[in-house]
């Protein structure tokens, strides 16, 4: 899916400069411009992706379907520019990432990344038009984000009583990077273009944090294992976060969430990144 994507706007960037022309009939005037556009991409998330195997390796003894990596994401922008100067403009905005992978047949199991971005950058509008509506910009800037995470969740259920108890193990983290990018824009009229964009991002977050819950349990502060952990604060000895986002020491310890360290994985959105949308020139 990444791939076809990445073919076809590739091809719509580079395939529409077969005619050249110095100028077009309605360049925008209008210095600041609104742009909210979305996409796809691809991610990194090697980390991430060996803990799933790790606890695919369990969902296969125990003959329950088991997890694809994470290897793309979707996006959505918005972005705020301002012409500074000639063919040079800045631009701020807020991205949004999110990835998911996950079963829904023995049991219900997902690992969703996410992470909202901040993004600064900088343009340059270079000087060819195409059909005289066509013109295209090189540009790269600063990422941040203090809100990314993974978090990974196991329903368990059966088929006489349902769901039975939902585990969730929520990873969060920091981080900067960058990007760049190369950007067509269509002007539609004097205010309104469409606008494509294909370009790198390189951002890889750290675990900073994490959190533990476990719900849907039918008396929570009974310890019925008799292991001195209550019910809601211990993981099933099925459980896919037991397998996957433990250290393999604590594999077989006993599940309380209340000291249990999960491994602190990287979260690695960096990747190839392609977005199509609409810029509003106001003023």
């Amino acid at each position: 899916m990444n791939r076809m994507v990445v073919i076809a706007l590739v091809g719509t960037l580079v395939g529409c400069l077969g005619s050249v022309a110095q100028a077009a009939p309605f360049a925008p005037t209008q210095r600041l411009a609104l742009s909210g556009q979305a996409g796809l991409g691809s991610i990194g998330m090697k980390d991430v992706n060996a803990e799933i195997d790790r606890g695919n390796t369990f969902l296969q003894r125990q003959t329950w379907s088991t997890l694809d990596d994470l290897k793309s994401n979707f996006l959505f922008r918005g972005d705020l520019r301002y012409n500074i100067y000639g063919s040079w403009s800045v631009s701020a905005g807020i991205s949004r990432a999110v990835a998911s992978t996950g079963v829904d047949f023995d049991q219900v199991i997902e690992v969703k990344p996410s992470a909202t971005i901040y993004r600064g950058a900088v343009s340059y509008q270079l000087p060819w038009w195409v059909k005289e509506k066509i013109r295209f910009a090189l540009g790269g800037g600063i990422d941040r984000t203090s809100s990314a995470r993974v978090e990974v969740s196991h329903e368990h259920r059966n088929v006489e009583s349902g769901t039975i108890r939902i585990e969730t193990l929520t990873l969060e983290g920091s981080g900067t990077g960058a990007h760049a990018f190369l950007e067509s824009e269509l002007l539609v009229s004097e205010s309104i273009s469409l606008v494509s964009d294909i370009g790198w991002r390189q951002l890889k977050v750290s675990t900073d944090s994490f959190r533990w819950k476990i719900e849907r349990v039918e008396n929570p502060d009974l310890d019925q294992d008799r292991d001195d952990v209550p019910n809601g604060s211990d993981l099933s000895d099925n459980s896919f976060l037991r397998h996957g986002f433990l250290p393999p020491g604590l594999v077989g310890s006993p599940g309380d969430i209340r000291i249990l360290e999960p491994d602190k994985v990287d979260m690695d959105f960096s990747g190839v990144q392609a977005s199509v949308g609409l810029r509003f020139y106001l003023f």
